[in-house]
């Protein structure tokens, strides 16, 4: 961008060039910082993360397996009530049952491909 000035006339359009060079420098600037925070926002890293995991087929089978013994787990807790010392033992026996059927089920889906 540097040009040999002649004149006082070259030295206006250098720095006129110049300006315009800046101001688009600026614009460029405030646009990368604004990305840059949104990238930062907690949300859009909760999904950058998900979105990472959920295309590797080892992590779905593996959040599926997690999710649905939290499930049942938590199906089971309400079912159960917990509110006497009788019922812990009803509950663990429904969780070991549950957690059977669980695993049962998803045994059969792991053997079928996952989609992507």
């Amino acid at each position: 961008m540097i040009t040999e000035i002649k004149n006082q006339s070259d030295m206006n359009d250098a720095i006129a060039a110049l300006g315009q060079e800046k101001a688009l420098q600026k614009q460029n600037l405030a646009e990368n910082i604004g990305q840059k925070m949104q990238s930062l926002d907690p949300a859009n890293i909760v999904k950058s993360v998900v979105g990472q995991v959920t295309t590797k087929p080892t992590l779905k089978k593996s959040l599926l397996f997690a999710a649905a013994g939290l499930a049942s787990v938590m199906v089971l807790k309400k079912l159960s009530g917990r509110r006497s010392g009788g019922k812990g033992l009803l509950f663990m026996a429904l969780s070991g049952v549950g957690t059977m059927v669980a695993n049962k089920l998803l045994a059969k889906k792991a053997t079928q491909p996952l989609e992507s």
